[in-house]
């Protein structure tokens, strides 16, 4: 599942009927729930200027990207903060960056900093 922009839906059925007639449901509300920590492939990719990271957490973290270059050097920080369950969007701008492969990482800690785990990915800049 690839989810986009959240982790709690609100939705409805509508029956038709062979006359015509519809008729709505009363609206439910859905959450998705996060059982593992994921970090989805950026989009789209390869990319020009600016792209889109998803990324799942399945509690309370303190999150950071980062973006690395191909020769390991540091080349970004998105210190997203504070973060609840579920799944949340980034936008990237690669602003004066040459074309190249591009890596980046997603960092997640618990508040008390004892436990983390950490995500790598590759992406493409095209200019």
């Amino acid at each position: 599942m690839n989810p986009f922009g959240g982790s709690r839906y609100n939705y409805r059925l509508k029956q038709i009927d062979n006359n015509g007639d519809f008729e709505y449901s009363n609206e439910i509300e859905a959450s998705l729930i996060v059982d593992k920590f994921v970090l989805f492939q950026n989009y789209p990719n390869p990319f020009n200027s600016s792209t889109i990271i998803r990324y799942g957490v399945t509690s309370t973290s303190m999150v950071t990207i980062h973006i690395y270059n191909t020769i390991g050097e540091e080349i970004d920080v998105l210190n997203e903060g504070l973060k609840e369950t579920g799944f949340y969007n980034v936008h990237w701008q690669a602003k004066d960056l040459p074309t190249g492969v591009y890596f980046y990482s997603l960092t997640a800690k618990d508040p008390d900093g004892v436990n983390y785990s950490t995500k790598t990915m590759k992406t493409i800049l095209i200019r």
